[in-house]
């Protein structure tokens, strides 16, 4: 799956925080696939830092450059169902955001 540091980012909504032990393990290394380097934090400027609202973090980064480059992730299956299962349930809700369509149109359909 291509994605761009926007995906990236976004996509952390979705990794599981909990579970079994094997779902633990995967979402793991869907963690480790999607962190950053050193060198892409320099390249695309990456920070993060509290929100305004003192309580969530907040990302930012250079989206000029960031948005263009692509890197290729495959997820664990486990998870890439999780992540399915996620985009579609807020779809079904009517919680999608515009932030996450691209998504969405990468995963689900």
């Amino acid at each position: 799956m291509k994605l761009n540091v926007e995906d990236r980012i976004r996509i952390y909504e979705f990794i599981p925080d909990k579970g079994s032990y094997k779902i633990m393990k995967e979402a793991t290394k869907a963690k480790k696939l999607l962190a950053f380097n050193e060198e892409e934090v320099r390249k695309f400027d990456i920070s993060s830092g509290l929100a305004s609202d003192g309580k969530s973090m907040q990302v930012a980064w250079n989206r000029e450059i960031g948005n263009e480059h692509y890197v290729d992730i495959e997820f664990p299956p486990q998870i890439l169902s999780i992540i399915v299962k996620g985009l579609k349930d807020k779809s079904e809700k009517g919680e999608l955001t515009e932030n996450l369509v691209s998504l969405y149109e990468k995963f689900v359909e």
